[in-house]
């Protein structure tokens, strides 16, 4: 799917004091532990609040198990991952068992589609693969292959059976591409583990996507400073049990011509965007708002945020046009900004 550009990044915070700050009945006594590791191609920190240490090491052993789990199941780059052996089935006219988590991210994918009117689209690995070329190439794809590439993308080639945990591809040549959503669910997934671990209060950070469970002890929420398009200026975003994701293109592009061509490809045309687009999302789940945050980067603005809204989310979109940058909210966006530190 389209790839995130990191320059739009969420960076972490310390969280503001508040006059009712959260409780829990298990907060005494409990000490910050910070764990980072590369995983999924992306560096990932897991910020969280433990009683001991050998809690809080043998939590963070079985997160950055489960994120490696997930790279080989999800990775569209590794060509024996889970997702790969699938698509190298596609065009066989059958089903193929596939396991929960590939399972629960194509379910999850395809109901995002029909929010997004087809702005999100996983089987667009195809026209992904040609523009990756584009760039290394410095050559725009021809439209014969953009033609070609057309044929093995769209929604109704990939048909799921949940009751047998299997999936079917159509096409001939297709290529799943889970970019704008794998990090997003393995994101998720690592809240959940720790919950299970008996840790309540954390925060997952995967390459700028950003996942909060309660609050840091005797603080109220999590202030996450978010780095809007190519600006400077930081938004803090104060977040209890929410996530927050970003997309855009300031650093993944081609030039060729003389035209700026974005990595962000409309699945609808196969082609890239030309106009500069930054996209931050803030929803319950990490999937949730990793997914829309790439769908606001495709849809005309004034649609992406219908559609935002229309999911229970929040955000904020800008567009570059020449030196003007337009920004667009949902009607709640504010609420979710920080007061000035004290």
């Amino acid at each position: 799917m389209l790839r995130k550009s990191l320059v739009i990044s969420c960076t972490i915070a310390m969280a503001i004091s508040c006059t009712t700050p959260s409780t829990l009945p298990t907060d005494r006594g409990l000490v910050r532990y910070e764990f980072a590791r590369v995983r999924m191609g992306v560096p990932f920190r897991a910020v969280f609040y433990a009683a001991t240490a050998t809690k809080a090491r043998s939590a963070a052993s079985a997160i950055f198990a489960r994120l490696t789990e997930l790279d080989r199941r999800l990775s569209d780059w590794t060509a024996t991952s889970e997702l790969m052996r699938l698509c190298a089935h596609a065009g066989d006219g059958e089903f193929h068992e596939v396991s929960s988590d590939l399972l629960r991210v194509l379910q999850h994918a395809e109901r995002l589609a029909q929010r997004t009117h087809g702005a999100f689209n996983v089987t667009v690995g195809p026209f992904v693969a040609l523009w990756r070329r584009a760039r290394k190439i410095g050559k725009l794809p021809s439209n014969q292959a953009l033609s070609r590439a057309a044929n093995a993308v769209g929604r109704k080639y990939v048909q799921l059976s949940p009751e047998h945990s299997s999936v079917l591809l159509i096409q001939r040549d297709m290529r799943l591409d889970l970019g704008g959503i794998a990090k997003g669910y393995a994101i998720d997934q690592c809240i959940e583990l720790l919950e299970r671990h008996g840790i309540h209060r954390a925060l997952i950070d995967g390459g700028g996507d950003i996942r909060v469970s309660h609050a840091p002890p005797g603080k109220r929420h999590w202030v996450i400073a978010v780095q809007s398009g190519d600006s400077e200026t930081h938004e803090r975003l104060a977040l209890v049990d929410r996530a927050v994701a970003t997309s855009g293109d300031t650093m993944q592009f081609v030039e060729i011509d003389g035209v700026r061509y974005s990595h962000i490809i409309d699945p609808r045309t196969g082609l890239g965007q030309t106009d500069r687009r930054a996209a931050t999302v803030v929803a319950k789940t990490c999937i949730e708002a990793d997914g829309l945050a790439t769908a606001g980067c495709v849809l005309p603005t004034e649609e992406a945020i219908r559609v935002i809204e229309a999911c229970a989310a929040d955000g904020v979109l800008h567009r570059r046009r020449d030196d003007v940058v337009e920004m667009h909210e949902t009607t709640g966006y504010r609420r979710l900004l920080a007061a000035a530190p004290e």
